[in-house]
């Protein structure tokens, strides 16, 4: 079963033998969102799932939602995961617009799992990513 448990695999078999297409929004918002037990039994009867259905789904989501909120993130985390960062500093040396001339900026390549990514901003702008990547990293970690 490389990992899983056997209640994501009864759930993984049953979403996909008899969840329509207005399920997956209902369980990607329960896992972002966390929502409580009570938040996912409306949400499901509001799409017009049965009665055993909703409480087999709450009764998985009750004793699961952490792992499946973990789950989730290390799945996101890995789809595009960021490999490389190559960076060059640059400032600029002539300009049509003249105000644009001496002014610093950064080129980034980022190399992920699926693609190069180029990508070209201010020194300000650089220093602001920067600051958020830190931010982003330290809310994957607390909730891995």
């Amino acid at each position: 079963m490389s990992g899983e448990t056997l209640t994501e695999v009864a759930l993984d078999v049953w979403l996909q033998g008899h969840a329509h297409k207005e399920l997956s929004p209902v369980l990607v918002q329960a896992v972002a969102s966390r929502l409580t037990e009570e938040a996912f039994r409306e949400r499901l009867e509001q799409k017009g799932l049965s009665g055993a259905h909703v409480k087999t789904l709450c009764s998985l989501w009750r004793d699961r939602a952490e792992e499946f909120v973990k789950s989730a993130v290390q799945r996101t985390l890995q789809l595009n995961r960021l490999e490389d960062v190559q960076w060059r500093f640059g400032v600029t040396a002539s300009s049509d617009v003249q105000d644009k001339e001496g002014v610093p900026f950064v080129q980034l390549n980022l190399e992920t799992t699926r693609e190069s990514i180029p990508v070209e901003m201010s020194l300000e702008q650089f220093f602001t990513l920067s600051q958020e990547l830190h931010k982003a990293h330290s809310i994957a970690q607390s909730l891995i």
